[in-house]
């Protein structure tokens, strides 16, 4: 007689599969796990984007991914990366792959401030200084007498405005994109 279980005992006989304690999908799906920190097992924290694994942090966030805001700066949150890019992937539109290392730092109060700039002193291109955008500041002064400039910053303070924290990100500070 051969050891095999009765087959009324068989189900409980196959051990259950084991569960990781770190989530590591092969393929992004839509239920999986999303942007933020992650224990990785050996005691470290590491950078989980929705794709791939990035840095070890420096230190332990001290508050929990789950409740920490990717898109909201929150006092004591942890936010060494930027957002996750809106577009899904971590590549360009031309397909380039988008290196992480030279991300300006991500900070979710700057499209605020820009944006407020623009609306009061838009004419003045101090918004565009302020961003980072030298040339296209100048061009704004001299646009100033032309009258055209506080157009300019008008529409830009309340598109500026309108954009969420990533799309502003994404849009003005690391693609550099300079007008509108």
């Amino acid at each position: 007689m051969t050891n095999v279980p009765p087959n009324d005992d068989w189900p409980n006989q196959v051990p259950a599969a084991p569960t990781p304690s770190v989530p590591t999908p092969s393929a992004p799906t839509p239920a999986g796990p999303v942007a933020g920190w992650y224990p990785d097992g050996s005691g470290a924290t590491r950078w989980w984007d929705g794709t791939t694994w990035g840095q070890v942090a420096a230190a332990a966030p001290t508050v929990p991914a789950a409740a920490a805001s990717l898109y909201q700066s929150s006092p004591g949150a942890f936010s060494a990366g930027p957002p996750p890019p809106p577009w899904g992937t971590w590549s360009w539109g031309n397909g380039a792959p988008i290196d992480r290392n030279t991300l300006p730092p991500y900070d979710s109060s700057k499209k605020v401030t820009a944006g407020i700039l623009a609306l009061l002193l838009g004419g003045l291109g101090v918004h565009k200084f302020y961003l980072g955008y030298t040339a296209e500041g100048v061009i704004m002064i001299l646009l100033l007498f032309c009258g055209i400039s506080p157009i300019i910053g008008l529409i830009e303070g309340i598109i500026y405005l309108t954009k969420s924290d990533p799309e502003f990100y994404w849009t003005y500070e690391a693609a550099q994109k300079p007008w509108f």
